[in-house]
């Protein structure tokens, strides 16, 4: 494979809308170097996530700017430096978001990356689809798995925010493992999140959430034998009302979890780290706190991490026919592609994975 000496990449430049602080530069092709376990990618495809939502609210004095944007990406090995891959490989991977250490990114035409932080992509898989696999499917397994170790089966699971990308792979993940999935979504999106797999649907929209779930899934502490219909886990993708946590010992069972991957950064920088401190130390700090696990995460990985078995099981469901990457849109890498990306991923109402094809 011939390798350009210069390449187009977007990258942020300042703290801001991704409109106002992103450009597209020419900038040469690096390579691989002895003992850095990096190997070179050309990209096929990148799909955007939510992470233009820090670009207005993290200072610039915080972040290695300028920075490529954007972290998962489908495309074939051009330079597989010292690792077992070669030349031509096709692969989908996960470019860690580290900010403060790294400028990497996935929109690109060329992205030096870990070898460990890539897998071989399924042939079957289509170059969008494959995109679009690793950060909902990371975030939704890691969800899952990380703070309630219990297999899933026969467990009642609630994902709030389930017509998000991160909503639509857990549900599909937790059905793969036999969990009885309640979803909450608009009446608008519940033929698709229905689609999925999701065994009940609740309409956040036609009244407050938590006052459904309790109803629905009432959890009586004097009787906790007698609560067979209590959820046994919460996975909160959107992060956007409280009151689904501090209600949930009304429907969420003693012994459950509260799982928020999601933070809503609608409000910009101050409310939305008042949303951080909320989540983080609510739980133990006003009122004796609320009597159920609360766990906060987002998707942290090290340059050292191996991905290789995490993004391998995601590539064996997709073959097996547990998990399928839904594709709201397909865009061109151009600066009015990209922006047309971003506008409909900023619009909420994306279904599906919104795709730049690069090559």
């Amino acid at each position: 494979m011939e390798i350009p000496t210069k390449q187009q990449k977007v990258v942020q430049v300042a703290k801001g809308l991704p409109a106002d602080v992103l450009r597209i530069v020419d900038v040469p092709v690096e390579r691989p170097a002895p003992g850095s376990g990096d190997i070179l990618v050309q990209v096929r495809a990148v799909a955007f996530n939510h992470l233009w939502k820090l670009m207005p609210v993290i200072p610039a004095f915080l972040r290695k700017l300028p920075a490529v944007p954007e972290i998962e990406l489908a495309g074939v090995i051009a330079d597989p430096g010292e690792s077992a891959f070669a030349t031509g490989d096709e692969v989908l991977g996960f470019v860690p978001p580290n900010a403060l250490s790294s400028d990497r990114g996935a929109l690109a035409q060329y992205v030096l990356m870990k070898a460990i932080h890539v897998v071989r992509k399924p042939a079957a898989l289509s170059w969008e689809a494959a995109s679009g696999l690793t950060c909902s499917g990371l975030t939704a397994a890691r969800a899952l798995s990380l703070f309630d170790t219990r297999p899933k089966k026969g467990l009642r699971i609630l994902v709030a925010g389930a017509s998000s990308a991160l909503g639509r792979t857990a549900i599909q993940i937790a059905k793969g493992q036999g969990a009885y999935v309640v979803a909450s979504c608009s009446a608008a999106s519940a033929e698709g999140v229905r689609a999925l797999g999701a065994d009940e649907i609740l309409d956040y929209t036609a009244s407050p959430l938590p006052q459904q779930l309790a109803t629905a899934y009432p959890y009586d502490k004097a009787r906790p034998s007698e609560s067979p219909l209590a959820l046994d886990l919460i996975i909160d993708c959107i992060g956007a009302d409280p009151k689904l946590y501090t209600q949930s010992p009304a429907y969420l069972a003693k012994d459950g979890v509260f799982v928020q991957p999601g933070i809503d950064t609608s409000g910009g920088a101050l409310k939305t780290g008042w949303h951080l401190a909320h989540a983080k130390w609510y739980p133990g700090c006003w009122a004796g706190g609320v009597p159920r696990t609360f766990r906060f995460f987002s998707v942290q990985v090290a340059d050292g991490e191996s991905l290789e078995r995490e993004l391998a099981e995601l590539a064996g469901w997709t073959q097996d026919g547990t998990l399928r990457m839904e594709i709201d849109s397909v865009h061109t890498f151009d600066r009015a592609g990209v922006m047309t990306a971003y506008e409909r991923v900023m619009s909420g109402k994306a279904r599906g994975k919104v795709v730049v094809r690069v090559s």
